[in-house]
């Protein structure tokens, strides 16, 4: 049912995240650009592909090179 590489990689379980946003995993160190860049893109029906500064369950930092296509 879950996602075995982002449990392992953000030490979050299934239960943990279900009905949760994505923003549970930001740091604080992602510039708001980039946030607002993926934002524009994924509302336009486009790919996003970018690296975000995200935070662990335990809150250790970790960064992540992300892919993200909107499904309609």
């Amino acid at each position: 049912l879950g996602n075995e590489a982002f449990e392992k990689i953000s030490g979050y379980e299934a239960k943990d995240i279900l009905g949760k946003k994505p923003n549970l995993l930001k740091s604080g160190m992602t510039k708001e650009e980039i946030y607002q860049d993926m934002n524009q893109k994924l509302s336009n029906g486009q790919k996003w592909e970018g690296t975000l500064i995200n935070k662990k369950k335990s809150g250790l930092i970790y960064y992540e090179k992300a892919s993200i296509v909107p499904l309609f």
